[in-house]
């Protein structure tokens, strides 16, 4: 069986050059209710887990 070398990546880029790339956008920091609803569900999860062992 031959390779199909139509799909290969187009190899290394020399050092110093950069393949650009559109700029990442700001991530806008964690809410209150954000940080809420991860620590409701942390504690969901605690609480199943410890029914869980104690049965």
């Amino acid at each position: 069986m031959v390779p199909d070398y139509r799909y290969a990546s187009p190899g290394p880029v020399p050092d110093g050059d950069t393949v650009p790339q559109p700029p990442r956008p700001v991530q806008s920091p964690v809410t209150r209710r954000q940080y809420a609803s991860g620590l409701a569900c942390a504690l969901i999860v605690l609480v199943l887990v410890v029914v869980g062992i104690a049965w």
